[in-house]
C-alpha cells in the first residue's frame, strides 16, 4: 500500500541486490542497514514531505518530526538528492530530521535567513558546521541576528572549520545580566543546570553559546570574574564572583 514499508532480513548479498533492483523498477525507495533491506512506497505523506523539501527557500530550515524509520530515511535521501544540508546525523533515525537550504543567491539567502531567525523559539540555538557556510554567508547570519538582538559565535570543532552558532537568547541574556548586576561585593553566583536562567533555554541545558553569553555579561561589569565549572553530574556551568573595584 501507499506510505507502507516492508523489511527483508537477508544474509545473502545477491538476494539483497535483487530486492533493491526490483524496488527501483517499481519506483519504490530502498534503504539498507546491514543485512536488512527496507522497501518503502511513497504515498501522500511521503510526497508531501518531498514537496516541502523541494520548496524550502534558500536560507531557511525545515524540521520533520515523528517520522517512521522508512519515511525518515526516505526524507533524508530526498534532501541529499536536492543538495540540502542535513543537520541530523544518519545514525539518529527517529530524531527530528532538521534540514537547511544553504543555497541560492545572496539576496535570496539573506531573506530566508531573516525569515528563519524570526521563527526561532525563545532560547533556541542553531548550530551549523562552519564548512557549510562561506565567510560571506556567515556575515549575513551575524548581520540579521544582530538586528534581532540575537547572539552568534564561531566555535572550534573536531575539524578545521568548527561550527557557527546562532540563538535567540535575548530573554536568557537579560536574566543573566540582572542576576550578575545584583551581586553584592564579595558575592558568588553559580550558574548551572538548575539555575532559573536555564528555564529560558529551549534545550534546558547550558549550550556553548549560552555559556559564552554568561562570560560576556560578567566581563561587562567591572569587578566581575567568571570561570567555567562542572557540576556533580559533569554538566557545564559558570561561576561569577563580584569584587567591587
Amino acid at each position: 500500500g501507499m506510505d507502507k514499508s516492508m523489511d527483508f532480513n537477508l544474509s545473502d548479498r545477491a538476494e539483497r541486490q535483487i530486492i533493491e533492483e526490483l524496488a527501483a523498477s517499481l519506483s519504490m525507495f530502498c534503504h539498507r542497514d546491514g543485512e536488512v533491506v527496507t522497501v518503502y512506497r511513497p504515498g501522500p505523506n511521503g510526497l508531501s514531505i518531498r514537496k516541502q523539501l523541494e520548496e524550502l527557500p534558500p536560507g531557511e530550515r525545515l524540521e520533520l518530526a515523528d517520522l517512521q524509520p522508512a519515511i525518515w530515511h526516505y526524507a533524508r535521501n530526498t534532501a541529499v538528492q536536492l543538495e540540502l544540508f542535513i543537520a541530523t546525523d544518519k545514525a539518529q533515525c527517529g530524531a527530528p530530521l532538521v534540514v537547511f537550504n544553504l543555497n541560492g543567491s545572496m539576496e535570496e539567502f539573506s531573506a530566508g535567513v531573516m525569515a528563519m531567525l524570526r521563527k526561532l523559539d525563545l532560547g533556541e540555538v542553531i548550530d551549523i558546521p562552519g564548512g557549510q557556510l562561506s565567510k560571506a554567508r556567515q556575515e549575513i547570519f551575524r548581520k540579521m541576528a544582530a538586528e534581532l538582538g540575537y547572539q552568534t559565535h564561531v566555535f572550534p570543532g573536531k575539524g578545521t572549520e568548527g561550527y557557527f552558532s546562532v540563538g535567540n537568547l535575548v530573554a536568557f541574556e537579560e536574566n543573566v545580566r540582572q542576576t550578575i548586576g545584583n551581586l553584592s561585593n564579595g558575592e558568588l553566583e553559580i550558574f548551572g543546570q538548575r539555575s532559573p536562567c536555564c528555564g529560558l533555554l529551549k534545550a534546558k541545558v547550558l549550550t556553548p553559546l549560552a555559556l559564552l553569553v554568561m562570560h560576556d555579561v560578567a566581563a561587562a561589569r567591572p569587578g566581575c570574574v567568571s570561570l567555567d565549572i562542572r557540576d556533580a553530574s559533569g554538566a557545564p556551568g559558570v561561576k561569577v564572583l563580584y569584587v567591587a573595584p
